[in-house]
């Protein structure tokens, strides 16, 4: 998830051209329809079609997928950082791996996607793990509000500059491995593989905190356990030519 706004259409063609690289595979769709049919080739830059906003449209969703990896992922895009309502925006990618993915790629994907993309807070885990606690949330407190509560800690975790600070170095510092990006965020690593995990996951939330995270208590007020949209909006942006300011 990020407040960063993703409209440069070089950040997305930088993003992609990397993906491949890491993946070892290449993009062969992108479409803001479902079923997702255009074909797509980086060496068009593809950066211009993801943000293609069309008149009246302040929204957009997006769907590929990769050839022989069978890697498939979704892009939430946002043109401006508060809606016609007045509310503030979030942008995300979601990326789905299959479970034979080697973990060094799904870490190298992760951490470049966190950095290049400037990322407030990211995760990622086996889709039952998810799935799962999303169920049980769902059942204690209807909705969440990411303002009020973040998802959890999963076996990746990725917390920007600004929730390492909220959270503190030496709480973070606790769980099994943490690596330090450029920017000033971390990544959190609870072991070499997800399906080895047990409890770990819960007691990285309990070491950080367990109110800022969903199924730990209700009535939470927003910027109580966790930062609100507008504290995240201090973070470096990206301006139209891709760099930070």
């Amino acid at each position: 998830m990020s407040v960063a706004p993703w409209i440069c259409a070089e950040i997305w063609d930088a993003y992609l051209k990397r993906a491949e690289e890491i993946l070892g595979d290449r993009l062969i769709r992108l479409d803001h329809r479902d079923p997702v049919r255009r074909v797509a080739d980086t060496r068009n830059r593809e950066g211009k079609f993801i943000v293609g906003f069309e008149k009246n449209q302040d929204r957009r969703w997006l769907a590929g997928r990769f050839e022989k990896s069978e890697v498939t992922f979704s892009i939430d895009l946002h043109e401006d950082a508060v809606d016609r309502q007045g509310r503030s925006t979030t942008n995300s990618l979601t990326i789905s791996l299959p479970q034979k993915t080697d973990g060094a790629t799904i870490k190298e994907l992760f951490e470049f996607g966190n950095s290049h993309l400037m990322s407030f807070y990211a995760y990622s885990d086996l889709q039952p793990v998810i799935t799962g606690k999303g169920n049980r949330h769902q059942r204690l407190t209807p909705g969440l509000d990411i303002q009020r509560e973040l998802p959890g800690i999963f076996w990746l975790t990725y917390f920007g500059p600004a929730y390492t600070k909220f959270f503190g170095a030496d709480r973070i510092s606790s769980p099994k491995e943490i690596r330090a990006l450029d920017g000033g965020g971390v990544t959190i690593c609870l072991g070499d593989s997800p399906g080895l995990l047990s409890t770990e996951r819960e007691q990285a939330e309990h070491e950080l905190g367990a109110r800022s995270f969903a199924g730990h208590g209700g009535m939470k007020r927003e910027g109580e356990f966790a930062l609100t949209l507008a504290a995240l909006g201090g973070q470096p942006k990206v301006n139209l030519k891709g760099k930070t300011s």
